[in-house]
């Protein structure tokens, strides 16, 4: 090949690399340009990002808190019941519900519940009722949870309760008060003359037991119409700073006879010196109490009753204990509604009226099994302001 082919060559060769060199350009130029158009959308995706996850961040502190301030007891569990999610409502009514935890283990109650996808039912667990939502949480078809919403409805219920048994006070009240007024006056003239025949009979030196018996049904009665005529009447009572001590002698006074001639050994324990009461009423609590353990207490070998008054800060606290056969659970939840009694001659208004009274001062009465058997009544109020 001669000197001129070789520079034909050359410049042919050169042109090729000069025309890529420029399209190497034109592309380096096209994927510069591509760089920054990616840097800038990259930027805007970031700022896009860290814009949602404030408000993600956000939304989840605003429901944290939400949660967190909720009545409403919230769990949310996996497929295999373990909690994911709890709220303080929660915790306080199953204390040893934590995150992690198998519910059957924290919360028993909500792990025997209905495995329907969505529910709502109410329980009463021991006293305390609960009203408990519960459904499905989904992914799609799959079932990734569940959740529960639980509700005490206790305090509800009591007011229903009481809601009825006002009802009923309202219903039969009339009828009984006119009924006792009726039978009170000649209970009095009754029990005069059986009174005048008995002391008759005993200065004749003759048997005067019938007498006896006589008047002492009567007093039975006119306790029936006394309690009759409190259950029926609005109970409205005016309390004054009353001296303990002095009181429990005022109804020993009138119990001492009776538990005396049933062998009962009374004991008190007052730690309390002063409380503000109405007397009169309350004298009728103490006194239908006293009753009711004398007759618990029939035909059993040493048979005691202790009454306990004590302060409790601004409460007070009186404790009625018998050593009797105890309350059977399904009487314990009757055991104050009008007229229900177990006994064959009993009216079923002493514990009623003592209900109503001890409500009247704003205060609350229960039965509780006392530890050793027997039976411990408990009578609780706030001190209000005695003259």
């Amino acid at each position: 090949m001669d000197e001129g082919e070789q520079l034909e060559l050359l410049k042919e060769a050169f042109g090729r690399f000069v025309q890529a060199s420029d399209e190497l350009k034109v592309s380096y130029d096209a994927l510069k340009a591509r760089a920054v158009t990616l840097e800038r959308e990259l930027r805007d995706v970031n700022v896009r990002l860290n814009k949602s996850l404030g408000e993600t961040q956000r939304l989840s502190s605003y429901l944290g808190d939400l949660l967190n301030s909720m009545s409403t007891a919230i769990v949310v569990v996996d497929p295999s019941f373990k909690v994911t999610l709890v709220n303080p409502a929660s915790m306080k009514l199953f204390p040893g519900l934590r995150k992690g935890r198998l519910l059957a283990k924290a919360a028993p109650l909500l792990e025997r519940l209905p495995e329907d996808e969505t529910w709502e039912k109410e329980f009463d667990e021991g006293g305390r009722f609960f009203l408990v939502s519960s459904g499905l949480i989904r992914n799609g078809k799959r079932a990734i949870g569940r959740f529960f919403l639980l509700k005490e409805t206790t305090a509800l219920k009591e007011m229903e309760a009481e809601l009825n048994r006002s009802r009923q006070l309202t219903a039969m009240g009339e009828m009984a008060a006119e009924l006792a007024h009726e039978i009170r006056n000649p209970l009095g003239s009754i029990e005069l003359y059986a009174s005048m025949l008995e002391e008759d009979l005993e200065s004749r030196g003759m048997h005067s037991d019938y007498a006896k018996a006589i008047r002492e049904e009567i007093q039975r009665l006119n306790n029936l119409v006394t309690n009759t005529l409190l259950f029926t009447r609005q109970v409205e009572p005016l309390r004054r700073a009353v001296d303990v001590k002095r009181f429990l002698e005022r109804i020993f006074q009138l119990f001492r006879p009776l538990w005396e001639m049933a062998g009962v050994e009374v004991s008190t324990r007052v730690e309390r010196e002063s409380t503000s009461i109405d007397p009169d009423l309350f004298e009728r609590v103490i006194l239908n109490l006293l009753l009711n353990s004398l007759e618990a207490l029939r035909g059993r070998a040493t048979p005691r009753i202790a009454i306990k008054v004590e302060g409790r800060g601004e409460e007070t606290l009186w404790t009625l204990d018998d050593n009797g056969p105890g309350i059977p659970e399904e009487v314990k939840k009757k055991i104050f509604n009008p007229f229900f009694t177990t006994k064959s001659r009993g009216s079923g208004l002493g514990l009623s009226v003592c209900y109503r009274i001890v409500r009247a001062h704003g205060g609350k009465i229960r039965v509780e099994e006392r530890a050793g058997g027997g039976t411990s009544v408990l009578v609780e109020y706030k001190e209000g302001s005695g003259d």
